[in-house]
């Protein structure tokens, strides 16, 4: 847990944390232990609110006793995102990504979760948040063509790890949307991947939109790193690892199209292997 927090008991019901660390934009954190609704609040008094149901889950946790999560990577994004265009969140599991793109950017998000019980967390954040204009939560997995898929959740205490394989001629539970046939003509600004290992697979799935709109993209490295198709490197992208606030190393890549490039924060894009740093 992160120590430079103070804690105020307000009421029986509900605490404060007043956030120390100015580099992140939450402020003010607010609990209701009845309905163990977070609600974060910015010093413009922005909210964004996310329902708790399990404590012991690491992003569950980390929302409720340290930090917004990935709060860092998200600010990053915010430099680079532009409002009032359309997202593509890839494993949102309960919505923190989606929630933060339609309330600070103004984005439509499009929100893909294969797990029905995740799908159901992450429609009720919506929903709380009165988002359900903005966020569109797609109750199936990605693939690099349209398919059925087998999820599985291997570990207790990271519900978000979730681990998927395709099943050949039989129909599952679980469908497999390849991004190219799902959007038509949909200007998409930015693609996030967080799939536990198949961010490959979705990359082939999604060439032909991903070269129309050169979209940014946040890519989470696992195991032992995504080989990027060819046609990434031939759009010229340019890329950043982050480390986020509860990993030890860099295991994401934002990338982004060379036009955006501002700086020397982002190198030039050769290797098609992106590995943890």
């Amino acid at each position: 847990m992160n120590q430079n927090l103070t804690f105020n008991i307000n009421r029986i019901n509900t605490y404060e944390i007043d956030k120390i660390l100015s580099n992140n934009y939450t402020r003010k954190r607010y609990c209701n232990w009845f309905t163990q609704i977070i609600t974060y609040t910015d010093c413009k008094n922005n909210d964004i609110k996310i329902k708790i149901n399990n404590a012991n889950d690491l992003i569950q946790y980390w929302l409720k006793n340290c930090s917004y999560w990935e709060i860092e990577i998200l600010q990053e994004l915010k430099k680079l995102i532009p409002k009032n265009s359309i997202s593509v969140d890839i494993g949102a599991y309960i919505g923190t990504y989606s929630l933060y793109l339609a309330t600070y950017l103004d984005n439509i998000v499009y929100a893909f979760e294969p797990s029905f019980n995740r799908c159901h967390h992450l429609t009720e954040n919506i929903r709380i948040n009165r988002l359900d204009d903005s966020i569109l939560p797609i109750e199936a997995g990605v693939w690099n063509r349209d398919s059925w898929l087998e999820i599985n959740t291997p570990r207790k205490k990271n519900k978000g790890i979730t681990f998927t394989r395709e099943i050949i001629n039989k129909i599952t539970d679980i469908a497999a949307i390849k991004l190219d046939t799902y959007f038509q003509n949909e200007e998409i600004s930015f693609i996030k991947i967080d799939t536990e290992g198949r961010e490959t697979q979705i990359l082939y799935g999604a060439e032909r939109i991903i070269k129309i709109n050169k979209p940014i993209l946040l890519i989470e490295i696992h195991g032992n790193g995504t080989i990027l198709p060819k046609y990434i490197l031939d759009l010229d992208y340019y890329y950043k690892p982050m480390k986020a606030n509860w990993s030890e190393v860099c295991r994401h890549y934002i990338l982004i199209p060379a036009e955006l490039v501002d700086g020397e924060n982002f190198k030039r894009l050769e290797n098609k292997v992106l590995r943890e740093l």
